[in-house]
């Protein structure tokens, strides 16, 4: 974190741009909670903190959170909504396959291990079998459905930080070193994969052979598509004798017999076409074909070990989910258009990462405990550019931060292990949420009508508020509202105002009335 301050704080040298103060302990238990959490801390939870004298409860606090069953679950949705985004508004050919419990286990896993984020990334790229707690992975290839363009489109924001899609038919126009060789070649890479159905579930195999590709340039040229990397690397495939293609020596785990039939029944062989599937169905088979070269696992030695972008993708991601903005921005446009704000910072940060076995946890706590992450977002004077990182930003809390926040500070009962609420249907808080509120990287925020047609006329909101409000004087009712949904004591105004408001209407009902305005207040829907 010293590494961190001191690149920080020479970017602040040279933009002449003064720094925040630091955030106060109630502002700093608010903004870890809902960062490694996902919702505010209940009012015992922040009275706790703020009663410990120790010089280190910030640390304690971080440690405290990283280790907690919370801190795995929130995690686990942030990355689900990474790897394969959401699924509303899309139309059925679209969306995804319901990717399955397994699948969110497998994410929960991760965090919950502190799974190094080398091993993720070969997790979902993998072609072999995978290790018990690995196998929920499958997931991410599957979802598409076989469709090899759109597992490119995914790989390559998800774990490399780049956007592809503009190279699709022609070199990127504003990116000169994204060719369309290396949109295609990453196409090639995934285009041997098929979903399969195996004893396991749904799985992803692949074949030795064929996923031969070609592309057509702006000009009318016609190219084979080569398995080309980014970094110009292109690889070499063994065993190019055709007449081998499909012999069942050339796998480690062989496909079935009626696998080859497809194929020939893909040839045109009458005979093989009565006895092949219907297209698009999936085959059966004991466990998922596993080629001895297999395409995934090439494209996984250059991206995860040798590829200096696949550590600083990781990094800026975090550091956006944490600060509010990459050190490149857009969070997943790390190329020669978007250079990033910080470039000594960016590069530091992604080989200590790999150094340090691409420790998730290590590095979250080194970016919580620095000095720039513990600003407050109240300027020293003019408010200095967001990629100086001189003051905190205001971070719109995204759709599942928002719901459990709310729901804390209406006055739902955590379990135990802080996982759930008690008499609360998640799933649908979620959709109906996720339908409306910010996605968790917007390049730029901008709210709309529905959200404040939802804050009023959804009959969740309603749901939410069942915080104990009856008896007690209005005095005592209006700092306990201010404490529960905002974490503060109201200021002398805002007690004048909710006073008389209270005075005016009287009873139960005002009183939700008055917390219902803080909890779809500015204040409430921003970390800051």
């Amino acid at each position: 974190r010293k590494v961190i301050d001191f690149l920080i704080e020479r970017g602040w040298q040279a933009r002449e741009v003064r720094p925040s103060e630091g955030v106060d302990d109630a502002g700093f238990v608010r903004r870890v909670y809902l960062h490694l959490l996902g919702r505010i801390p209940t009012v015992e939870e922040r009275r706790t903190f703020l009663r410990q004298t120790s010089s280190a409860k910030r640390t304690q606090l971080v440690d405290q959170l990283l280790d907690s069953p919370g801190f795995a679950r929130h995690f686990a949705e942030i990355f689900n909504v990474v790897f394969l985004g959401r699924e509303h508004g899309l139309g059925e050919r679209e969306r995804p396959l319901d990717r399955g419990g397994d699948w969110h286990d497998y994410l929960f896993r991760v965090f919950e291990t502190n799974r190094p984020w080398n091993a993720v990334a070969r997790d979902l790229l993998h072609s072999g079998p995978r290790e018990d707690e690995a196998r929920g992975a499958r997931w991410y290839l599957a979802a598409h459905r076989d469709k090899h363009e759109d597992i490119a489109k995914a790989v390559a924001p998800a774990l490399l930080g780049k956007q592809i899609g503009c190279a699709q038919c022609h070199n990127h126009p504003l990116v000169p070193e994204i060719e369309q060789r290396h949109y295609w070649g990453l196409v090639a890479f995934f285009k041997r994969s098929f979903n399969v159905e195996t004893k396991e579930g749904l799985d992803v195999g692949e074949s030795a052979a064929g996923g031969d590709l070609k592309f057509s340039s702006l000009e009318g040229n016609s190219h084979e598509a080569a398995l080309s990397f980014f970094d110009g690397t292109i690889v070499k495939e063994p065993e190019a004798n055709a007449s081998l293609a499909h012999d069942a020596a050339r796998y480690e785990i062989p496909p079935t017999k009626e696998y080859f039939e497809r194929l020939q029944a893909k040839k045109g062989d009458d005979k093989a076409k009565k006895k092949g599937r219907k297209k698009g169905s999936v085959l059966k088979m004991a466990a998922a074909p596993v080629p001895h070269f297999s395409r995934r696992e090439a494209l996984a030695d250059l991206a995860v070990e040798n590829y200096p972008d696949f550590a600083s993708a990781f990094v800026n991601r975090l550091w956006a989910l944490l600060l509010g903005r990459g050190l490149v921005h857009p969070v997943d446009h790390l190329d020669s258009a978007h250079p990033p704000s910080h470039p000594d910072l960016l590069a530091w940060l992604g080989q200590d990462f790999a150094a340090h076995g691409y420790d998730v946890k290590r590095l979250i706590r080194a970016i919580m405990l620095s000095r720039v992450y513990q600003l407050s977002s109240t300027p020293a004077g003019r408010r200095p550019p967001p990629e100086s990182f001189a003051s905190a930003s205001l971070q719109p809390l995204s759709a599942e931060v928002l719901y459990r926040s709310m729901l804390v500070a209406g006055g739902h009962e955590l379990s135990e292990d802080g996982l759930a609420f008690d008499g609360i249907d998640e799933e649908q808080y979620i959709e109906a949420f996720a339908r409306i509120y910010p996605d968790l990287f917007p390049e730029t925020y901008s709210p709309r009508a529905s959200e404040g047609m939802f804050f009023s006329n959804n009959p969740m909101m309603r749901e939410i508020m069942v915080r104990d409000l009856e008896g007690g004087s209005a005095e005592q009712v209006i700092e306990d509202i201010f404490e529960a949904a905002l974490g503060r004591a109201p200021d002398a105004s805002e007690g004048e105002t909710a006073r008389t408001f209270l005075q005016r209407g009287g009873g139960t009902a005002s009183r939700r009335a008055l917390l219902w305005a803080l909890i779809t207040s500015a204040e409430f829907r921003f970390n800051h």
